[in-house]
């Protein structure tokens, strides 16, 4: 509770982006846009009520009782650069891949990348590192993936985070 706690201090108090919090407190945009999104919700602001203690303030931000639904996505991989290529739209774009449950990105290598498209993709897998679920369909064998990417340094750190924690590798052979 004292991560949330200090969120709500760095937003309201002292005026921070998600950005600067995120650094500040070691965490992910994505994350600290989550509890200020269920801070706002539960009609919580800072400085927090006195006499409300940790266990009420985590009931109310993460109440039990609701259903929560799984948002999946699939999306072919050469629509999301083209889509990443349209001024204005990558921001809502990745925020809104980076907070999909499943995110399952088909056609994965037939379109080819460019620095930005990298470096906006690093940021959608970082974003999504440890908290959500992707799948990546494509024809490109796994071993050649590295040389999709143009910048050597954002492909060893896509690839990374891909790569980490639990991996599944299906291989169909026709």
């Amino acid at each position: 509770m004292r991560k949330i706690k200090e969120i709500l201090r760095l937003k309201h108090e002292n005026g921070l982006s998600v950005r600067k919090i995120g650094t500040c407190c070691n965490l992910n945009r994505s994350t600290v846009s989550d509890y200020l999104a269920r801070a706002k919700i539960a009609g919580i602001s800072w400085p927090i009520p006195d006499g409300m203690d940790d266990e009420t303030l985590e009931n109310l931000l993460f109440p039990k009782n609701v259903s929560t639904r799984r948002a999946i996505r699939e999306l072919d991989f050469p629509y999301i650069l083209q889509e990443l290529r349209k001024t204005g739209v990558t921001l809502q774009l990745l925020s809104r891949l980076a907070k999909t449950d499943l995110l399952i990105l088909d056609e994965w290598g037939m379109a080819p990348f460019n620095d930005v498209q990298g470096r906006e993709l690093l940021e959608l897998v970082d974003d999504r590192h440890q908290l959500h679920s992707t799948i990546i369909v494509g024809q490109i064998p796994v071993e050649h993936w590295y040389q999709l990417l143009p910048d050597p340094t954002v492909a060893d750190a896509i690839l990374d985070r891909l790569w980490s924690g639990q991996l599944f590798r299906l291989i169909v052979y026709p």
